[in-house]
């Protein structure tokens, strides 16, 4: 931004005396007005704590919001709160006339001192990163519910192994199906709507996530089969599947060419997996 000779005192006074507090020298005291002007330019912290301008001599307050001349002993710009606001009835006014007691760090209102001594605390100016703005990153996170079991009675009609023979990689239990012997077989060949049994929650193949809720459905001689969906199958709760109540699952038709369906069971059972997206 070029304010061309608002600060003509500093400009003369920048080019006829430059001198720079060096670390480790003599302690030197600088005179400055009540509103900060000093007749020497200096590169270090100015008044009230701020920084100078090299080029123009002013005070950007607010980061830059507003340009304070000391000079003039006014901001260059109107306060966009004044004249009804905080800003007061005259909008290039500083500190309301009285510098000595006030300061003001945003460049839109001034505060007492003390007051804005916590202001800066609470508020400290922001520091760039290297290409000049805040950077944020975005964080990916993946969210996984399983489910297990650990002991199952021993008369469970359930075939649990450590590893599968009978389904291939990629695949990951979503729920069992307790069945009659006389089913078994045709399950084992892939889901079939001609399968689906017309329930009080319509004609779908049905699962569950509970063994003892499976269990109800064996018989004397049935048996417990699991349903294995590939993870990078998409498997939408409300189109692919959904709860009729906690322990029974509908499949729809659309997905049945999804599910493999094995006698082998291996826990745990993959409830859910959801990408979460948050700012880092």
């Amino acid at each position: 931004m070029d304010l061309g000779d608002n600060c003509p005192e500093q400009h003369a006074a920048g080019r006829t005396q430059p001198q720079k507090l060096i670390p480790g020298s003599a302690l030197r005291h600088l005179a400055y007005s009540p509103y900060g002007y000093l007749s020497i330019f200096q590169a270090v912290l100015g008044f009230n704590g701020g920084r100078q301008d090299p080029v123009t001599g002013c005070y950007l307050l607010g980061n830059g919001r507003r340009a304070f001349n000391p000079s003039l002993m006014r901001f260059i710009s109107p306060d966009s709160m004044s004249p009804f606001a905080a800003g007061g009835l005259n909008s290039y006014a500083y500190c309301l006339g009285d510098p000595v007691n006030r300061e003001d760090p945003s460049g839109y209102f001034s505060l007492f001192k003390p007051i804005s001594r916590l202001f800066r605390y609470f508020f400290p100016k922001k520091k760039p990163t290297t290409s000049g703005t805040l950077q944020r990153a975005i964080v990916v996170e993946t969210e996984v519910i399983t489910k297990t079991y650990s002991d199952i009675p021993s008369d469970t009609k359930i075939k649990v192994v450590k590893s599968l023979k009978s389904v291939p990689d990629g695949y990951v239990l979503r729920m069992v199906h307790g069945t009659q012997k006389k089913h078994v077989q045709s399950l084992l060949s892939g889901l079939d709507p001609g399968y689906a049994k017309n329930g009080s929650y319509g004609a779908h193949v049905y699962g569950t996530t509970n063994i003892d809720a499976a269990s109800n459905y064996t018989g004397q001689d049935g048996s417990i089969v699991g349903f294995y969906v590939h993870e990078s199958e998409s498997w939408v709760r409300g189109k692919d599947y959904w709860y009729v109540h906690k322990n029974a699952i509908a499949i729809d038709k659309s997905a049945y060419h999804k599910v493999h369906v094995s006698e082998e069971v291996v826990f745990p059972f993959l409830i859910s997996k959801t990408l979460k997206v948050r700012w880092g």
